[in-house]
């Protein structure tokens, strides 16, 4: 077990190197930025999130539907929220932190890397 903390140190080391070779987006630039930010996001198995191919666990939008889950059901959908709200975070941080001043004015308003 000794091996996973330094695995993941690693893993994290590489890719704060490997965002940095991201340029950042300027308005001017978005045809480089947006192949290396793909290739980035892709290293990284997270591309699937701006693309929108990994959606977010919802309830029911009806009352007795919800309220006829079970608990273990319940805590599962929560799970999923809370992987898939971290990944996702992860690619908008990914992506506000690889843009201009100007263009984070825009992208904090969206709620997930999708909307990006």
């Amino acid at each position: 077990m000794l091996y996973k903390p330094l695995l993941q140190n690693y893993s994290m080391s590489l890719n704060n190197n490997t965002i940095s070779l991201v340029p950042t987006l300027d308005g001017t630039n978005y045809v480089q930025w947006a192949v290396v930010m793909k290739a980035f996001l892709m290293s990284t198995a997270l591309w699937a999130y701006p693309q929108g191919h990994v959606n977010r666990a919802e309830f029911s939008n009806k009352k007795e539907d919800r309220e006829r889950l079970p608990e273990t059901k319940k805590d599962e959908i929560h799970t999923k929220q809370a992987v898939f709200d971290k990944k996702d975070g992860m690619v908008m941080g990914h992506i506000v932190l690889r843009t201009n001043a100007m263009i984070q004015q825009v992208l904090i308003e969206c709620t997930t890397s999708f909307m990006m």
